[in-house]
């Protein structure tokens, strides 16, 4: 088998407002960058019912979870307005983190931004997971 470099697994696409990049639940290894537009993020309630989490734009990469944890999307993603983007494949993403240290701490960065608004929602929500208020019952012996 011969080298293969970063671009080997880089592809530019085009959505329309209105178009989905992907699913929740779809099972795909790749993710994207946003390179112009606006990509709304979105799960569905167990009623069918959208749960914004965020809207995503310019210099911006989503569909990392499902890439770095190789499991189903968990959240989909419709484009807001026109979209232009580069998608990068399972192994372009694994070499871009091995050869890309800045690239690499820029994801962290992101990811870690993401997960501080997800905790915002949850505070603002009010949502109290049962079983981990449980747990830390049984912990502290009451």
């Amino acid at each position: 088998m011969g080298f293969e470099s970063v671009e080997d697994f880089i592809d530019e696409l085009h959505f329309q407002k209105g178009d989905y990049l992907f699913i929740e639940g779809d099972e795909t290894q790749f993710f994207y960058i946003i390179k112009s537009g606006k990509v709304e993020i979105f799960m569905t309630d167990d009623e069918g019912s959208k749960i914004p989490l965020a809207v995503v734009d310019d210099g911006q990469a989503i569909g990392e979870f499902a890439l770095l944890l190789e499991e189903p999307r968990s959240a989909t993603a419709q484009a807001l307005t026109d979209v232009v983007c580069i998608k990068i494949a399972a192994e372009g993403y694994k070499s871009l983190l091995e050869t890309l240290p800045d690239w690499a701490a820029s994801i962290l960065e992101s990811l870690v931004v993401r997960l501080k608004a997800t905790d915002e929602i949850i505070r603002k929500a009010k949502i109290v997971d049962k079983d981990l208020e449980k747990k830390i019952e049984e912990l502290r012996g009451e």
